[in-house]
């Protein structure tokens, strides 16, 4: 990776930080006292972690997430502004943050997208994206021959520089294989989300955790670059805690049954 992003692995340290420490807040019970000093780390690690990197601003929506599928409290609850000791008292402070962050941003620094659709065409660069999202996957099932400007599906290049080949964009169409493979992957993942909730919740937390950590590069605000390996990042928590997971209850499982 470029000798920069090393303010994205400051990001990264302080979001994970700030989720732990939120974790750690939750277990000692954070609706019923003022004094988890847990909680406030967490918040204070957030803020660290906004300014440094737009791609941390999905935590408050994570941890909304973590509320509705493991501890069992709907959205609606979660987002309700209470007091502190309740939980959208605790929640709330995190989006006022990251509303500060958006308004030093665009109102005070003028700083807006980075690009423009692809080909200036929305349709173009959702249908290059769905192909991206299955990209990420992909590369969390086979970490191999990794590259800083790697090319996708159909010879797209990751990294849209002035001089780069347009025309597998230009030529996509919806009725093309690898668009309509993405499509359904993308839809059975989502399904996923909605099958596992009742049955079993934390797949289904992993599964939302990686769509939403990947939303701000998802290129519904253009931010100038298709695919980077450094995006998954975030989102590979959630597949680690689904590995861990399945090796638990299967591969764990088994070998104990060899055991006995």
């Amino acid at each position: 990776d470029y000798l920069t992003a090393s303010l994205d692995t400051f990001a990264y340290i302080f979001f994970f930080g700030s989720f732990y420490f939120y974790l750690r807040a939750a277990g000692e019970k954070i609706y019923k006292s003022y004094k988890n000093y847990n909680y406030y780390i967490s918040v204070a690690l957030a803020t660290l972690a906004f300014f440094h990197f737009e791609m941390t601003l999905t935590l408050p929506f994570l941890i909304v997430a973590y509320e509705y599928f493991v501890r069992g409290i709907s959205p609606s609850t979660a987002l309700r502004v209470k007091g502190i000791r309740k939980i959208g008292g605790r929640v709330w402070p995190y989006f006022a943050i990251v509303a500060a962050y958006l308004f030093i941003r665009v109102v005070i620094l003028h700083m807006g997208t980075r690009s423009a659709y692809l080909l200036d065409s929305f349709y173009l660069t959702m249908l290059t994206m769905v192909k991206v999202v299955v990209q990420y996957v992909i590369m969390l099932f086979w970490p191999l021959n990794l590259s800083i400007n790697p090319t996708l599906f159909d010879g797209i290049a990751a990294w849209p520089y002035p001089l780069a080949d347009f025309t597998p964009i230009r030529n996509q169409s919806i009725t093309d294989f690898y668009v309509l493979i993405s499509i359904a992957i993308i839809a059975g993942l989502l399904f996923s989300i909605k099958y596992f909730y009742k049955r079993v919740p934390i797949i289904s937390f992993c599964v939302a955790w990686f769509f939403i950590s990947i939303l701000p590069v998802s290129y519904i605000i253009p931010q100038g670059t298709i695919f980077q390996e450094r995006y998954i990042y975030i989102g590979s928590f959630g597949f680690t805690v689904l590995a861990a997971y399945i090796f638990e209850k299967v591969v764990w499982g088994v070998i104990k049954q060899y055991q006995k």
